[in-house]
């Protein structure tokens, strides 16, 4: 506990001493010399006059130590300041293969790991982009789990062999950075989930954006990317793996049906949301002095008043 007025502490209990000394050296009735009223036994009377001067004395403490104004510091509860996070899933025709689960495809596979760690996240901000050639943002990040859960097991194949059935991975990590960049949390950071390799931003097409230059944007942002290679013979390794060290995350490869639960425990292990900075309320302790006090000085008139009346 402190003051937000020590001084005025101080000068009160310089006004309180020779107050509650003159207080106790003052006699009740003067009857004679006093060494005649030596032997006499005091009477509860007597002891009850110097209980009522205490009780006087303490009253006044409380009201000073009110006037003071004592407050008292309360740490409140940590929170968890969440990351924001997007997922980039790729939805090329190749997801559709069953290499990893003769029951399920990749895509399938993807989106359940997905979806559990969406659900793991409870503090994050989350959104989606699916890219195949072009990347479509459909939800900016948002701390609805259900909405993006939902969203992620929507998203579709684009048509084999279609204008779109191709994998621009430097397009899709520059537009989450994109998103990301306007986000003000500590930690911010992108899942790039693809089973392939880029093959927008190649030789044929020099204006595309490609993986190395998405990176130093991520780099520049402050925003790691982690990459999850999915697949048998997952191409484009090499190039996720130099994406991830460039920002500083970290790259995956899932060659079966176990390791995509696996990755995402891997990466949520990685990024723990850290905690706000530790915070203070500054709260008022001043009333319990002040009532207190008041009370006890109400009551010691009262009793001086009634039964314990000091004789002029």
């Amino acid at each position: 506990m402190s003051f937000q007025h020590p001084g005025l502490l101080l000068a009160g209990l310089l006004l309180l001493a020779p107050w509650f000394l003159r207080s106790r050296a003052v006699p009740a009735l003067s009857l004679g010399p006093a060494f005649l009223l030596e032997s006499l036994p005091g009477g509860g009377r007597t002891r009850w006059q110097h209980l009522l001067v205490v009780a006087e004395a303490i009253a006044l403490l409380g009201l000073v130590v009110a006037l003071a104004r004592p407050v008292r510091e309360v740490a409140l509860p940590s929170s968890v300041a969440g990351a924001e996070i997007l997922l980039c899933l790729d939805r090329s025709s190749s997801m559709q293969a069953h290499d990893l689960d003769p029951l399920r495809t990749r895509m399938q596979l993807a989106q359940s790991a997905a979806q559990a760690f969406v659900q793991q996240r409870d503090h994050d901000r989350i959104g989606l982009i699916a890219f195949a050639r072009y990347p479509d943002l459909l939800s900016p990040t948002t701390l609805d789990q259900a909405a993006i859960g939902t969203l992620i097991e929507e998203v579709a194949l684009v048509e084999a062999n279609g204008a779109e059935d191709l994998t621009g991975i430097g397009t899709a990590v520059a537009r989450a950075a994109q998103v990301l960049s306007t986000r003000e949390a500590r930690s911010r950071l992108i899942v790039l989930l693809t089973d392939g390799e880029e093959n927008v931003a190649t030789p044929a097409s020099p204006t595309s954006l490609k993986p190395v230059e998405a990176a130093a944007l991520c780099r520049s942002l402050g925003i790691r990317v982690y990459p999850i290679a999915v697949g048998v013979e997952s191409a484009g390794l090499t190039s996720l793996r130099q994406l991830a060290a460039s920002t500083g995350g970290a790259s995956f490869a899932a060659q079966d049906a176990a390791a995509l639960p696996q990755v995402f425990t891997a990466i949520d292990r990685l990024e723990q949301s850290p905690l706000d900075d530790p915070r203070f309320e500054v709260q008022e302790a001043f009333l319990p002095f002040l009532l207190g006090g008041m009370a006890l000085l109400f009551l010691v008139h009262l009793l001086r008043l009634g039964p314990m009346q000091r004789l002029p």
